[in-house]
């Protein structure tokens, strides 16, 4: 061990280093303290001894979910965060001093949010201690693994019992399916919803949606544009009329234009726009590169 005098977060819980192959450099992801509440933070090295200040990258909200872990892993573009959310304040809510697990997500790791506040990725076995399922009470996880064919796996430590207070441990794991980590899904169930991608450049003929019924067993409908921007229709021979949406392979569907030359499009900074009901969107796949994110500083 090799002393930290110039910094000294007060981080009694996972402390994970990585290597950051996008930015070359090593990072620790570890948790400060900022006006009273735990905090999501991350510091630098260039040889794994000299550290930078620890910065926050992300807290919850209030004195009442507040992020005590927060391991992170970086998957296709994107900072994947699993974070705790440990719920302190009133402590006669049915959740004070419990552990959930919630999904953050960062273009750059200075800066990560939630995807859907409040929804866990795993959740806490039923019950209350002594006698509830070996995780109903805490779950703090490590990044996933995954296997030679492509399987994702979370281990994580489940405790039956308050954060504060007796509780048993153990340790388990869950499966993940790869890219399904988190949905879009339409807010009215009887209306179609439209989404539109960031600014694209298409490279290719290739483009694939990884969709799910959002009622197991029933139809869905899906169907794609190529547009100049979010609120202006598509280009011609790329309209919701003139586009396919067709199931590819484990769950892919590619989208084609019949009468569109993907040539057409090179060089242009574009939106993808889909059309769909009673589906559940997951991931976007194929020859194209992100242009610009909305807003972008």
């Amino acid at each position: 061990p090799i002393p930290w005098p110039e910094y000294n977060p007060p981080a009694d819980s996972h402390n994970l280093p990585f290597w950051n192959e996008k930015e070359k450099c090593y990072m620790v992801i570890s948790r400060i303290w900022r006006d009273g509440i735990r905090v999501a933070a991350i510091s630098r090295s260039k040889d794994f001894i000299h550290w930078e200040k620890p910065c926050e990258v992300a807290r919850g909200t209030g004195f009442q979910n507040q992020i005590y872990s927060m391991p992170v892993f970086y998957w296709k573009n994107l900072y994947l965060g699993l974070a705790s959310i440990f719920h302190e304040g009133d402590r006669k809510d049915e959740q004070f001093d419990l552990v959930d697990l919630q999904l953050t997500y960062g273009v750059n790791p200075e800066r990560f949010d939630f995807a859907v506040f409040g929804e866990n990725i795993l959740d806490r076995g039923s019950g209350t201690y002594p006698a509830g399922e070996f995780d109903c009470g805490c779950i703090f996880a490590g990044p996933p693994v995954e296997d030679t064919e492509g399987n994702l796996w979370v281990y994580y430590m489940g405790g039956n019992g308050r954060h504060t207070n007796f509780r048993e441990t153990s340790f388990a794991r869950a499966s993940w399916k790869a890219d399904k980590f988190a949905a879009l899904i339409p807010r009215d169930r009887k209306q179609a919803s439209v989404v539109a991608s960031s600014r694209l450049q298409f490279t290719g003929n290739c483009l694939e949606i990884l969709a799910d019924p959002l009622t197991e067993g029933e139809p869905f409908h899906i169907e794609a544009e190529i547009a100049p921007s979010w609120n202006q229709n598509g280009f011609e021979n790329f309209t919701f009329a003139s586009g396919t949406v067709k199931p590819s392979a484990e769950g892919w569907y590619s989208i084609a234009f019949e009468h569109g030359s993907w040539e057409d499009l090179k060089g242009r900074r574009v939106v993808l726009k889909l059309r769909f009901q009673g589906a559940k969107l997951w991931a976007l796949r194929g020859t194209f590169q992100i242009a610009e994110y909305k807003f972008e500083e």
